[in-house]
């Protein structure tokens, strides 16, 4: 298990928003949207990704009701969900919440956070905050891809749907004017219930 020993990472709004630049691309390799086929978010994302050309891949378990009616479906195993654990258990001592949840369906829902996170090179989220805090069950995948970044800083971006306002993890959220637009392998995720802020974000994402 990872140990992490972390304080509250404080909400950090720079003076004056950053505007961030594409990062370059030196290969060849498709775009591919990881999500988790969830209704809102997961799968605006998805159908964005696919109108641009991008591939997408959703992740699943058995059981799962999945919203998401393009692109590719990867059910996980139980295998495949139980490696991910480990991955749950160092998030939640980021988070301070309470793992492993009571409901197994609610297990593996935190559990598939991890395969949209694992080889994503940039993540993407529809959220907002709570307190110092991304809020909702968002909360766990970003704080997984903060985590195999070492809380450095990374190209994790999010949207908060209730300020209007994307924010970049410099090891601090800081405020920025818009993220680059999604290329390479990157997670795309968020919340099930998107107001008109929230859609519209993920819409002009890939517009640059």
């Amino acid at each position: 298990m990872l140990d992490v020993i972390v304080a509250d990472p404080p909400l950090l709004v720079a003076d004056s928003p950053v505007l961030l630049e594409p990062p370059v691309v030196l290969n060849a390799e498709p775009d591919e949207c990881r999500s988790g086929g969830a209704e809102g978010s997961d799968s605006l994302w998805g159908d964005m990704a696919l109108k641009y050309g991008h591939r997408v891949t959703h992740y699943s378990f058995a059981g799962h009701k999945i919203r998401a009616t393009r692109g590719d479906i990867v059910t996980l195993s139980d295998a495949q969900l139980a490696l991910a654990d480990t991955h749950c258990h160092a998030a939640n001592v980021l988070l301070q919440r309470s793992y492993p949840p009571s409901s197994r369906y609610v297990r593996n829902l935190l559990r598939r956070s991890w395969y949209q996170v694992e080889g994503a090179t940039s993540l993407y989220a529809i959220s907002s905050f709570e307190g110092e805090q991304v809020a909702g069950g968002t909360a766990w995948a970003v704080a997984m891809f903060l985590i195999k970044h070492d809380l450095h800083a990374c190209p994790a971006y999010l949207f908060d749907q209730t300020a209007c306002h994307w924010f970049a993890w410099r090891g601090v959220w800081v405020s920025i004017y818009q993220p680059p637009r999604p290329c390479g392998v990157y997670a795309a995720i968020g919340r099930r219930k998107l107001n008109l802020n929230g859609r519209l974000a993920i819409k002009t994402a890939f517009e640059g």
